[in-house]
């Protein structure tokens, strides 16, 4: 799944790494006893190197991110109709820019974008998914563009996919979360947060056992159930969402507070 919930909150790195030890015993197993590699032991086993990069504080961060491409990469020759698979390829290529900026590299991030951007359109090429292919692909845009009038385009993207491709609750989400960023004059605040809102339900009605989705909804509904009275200076902004998923679309675009 793209994400691991219990209880309404994502897995901590130590999840992660209880996931790559029993992953990578039974890959090894698998090879001692000359079976086939199981494709979802080698995502388990990718995804967990990817998440435990991410979370950094390890010395061997490198070597699990180079260790995550690699079974990803792998995981793909077995199922290249995986459009989830090219959006961790991706996040390991973002996760990349961070280790080298991190080393002085301060141009290493523009790089990796691009870098992310190419397997997230290989997605859209290869995977047999292809509203979720675009899904990754466009909410990838929404995050990193710099320019907000490039918001607009992107919306009217989101919705003729939306009418020709099946039904997707991901595009639904990303569309949601256009309508958020956008600035475009056209409607006022109030009729874009109900766009927003309405583009969640349509997703929720298409995958209603999603918790991220509920949760998003809730959100968007109460912005201000969340208020911190911190003196970390947020200004009474939310706490952060209780689920830190990594596909940034499905969160509400407001800002939160650090605590």
């Amino acid at each position: 799944p793209r994400s691991v919930v219990t209880n309404g909150f994502t897995e901590k790195p130590a999840f992660w790494k209880q996931v790559q030890e029993y992953s990578g015993k039974l890959l090894d197993l698998r090879k001692e006893q000359n079976l086939p590699v199981d494709p979802k032991l080698l995502l388990a086993d990718a995804r967990s190197a990817l998440e435990i990069a991410r979370a950094g504080g390890t010395s061997d961060q490198q070597e699990l991110l180079t260790q995550a491409i690699a079974n990803f990469q792998k995981y793909l020759e077995l199922k290249p109709e995986d459009a989830d698979a090219y959006s961790y390829l991706a996040d390991c290529a973002l996760v990349q820019g961070n280790i080298e900026v991190t080393k002085g590299n301060l141009q290493a991030r523009q790089t990796t974008q691009k870098e992310a951007e190419q397997y997230l359109q290989q997605g859209v090429e290869d995977a047999e998914n292809k509203p979720a292919a675009w899904a990754h692909e466009i909410a990838f845009q929404l995050r990193t563009m710099t320019d907000p009038n490039y918001v607009e385009p992107l919306r009217q993207q989101i919705e003729n996919l939306i009418k020709t491709l099946p039904p997707s609750d991901k595009l639904y989400i990303v569309l949601s979360s256009s309508y958020e960023r956008s600035r475009s004059g056209v409607l006022s605040r109030q009729e874009e947060l109900a766009k927003a809102i309405e583009a969640t339900k349509q997703a929720i009605a298409l995958k209603p056992e999603n918790v991220e989705y509920a949760l998003r909804l809730a959100l968007l509904l109460h912005p201000d159930s969340r208020r911190c009275s911190c003196s970390a200076g947020c200004q009474g902004n939310p706490r952060t969402p209780p689920i830190l998923w990594e596909e940034k679309s499905v969160w509400p675009s407001f800002p939160y507070c650090p605590d």
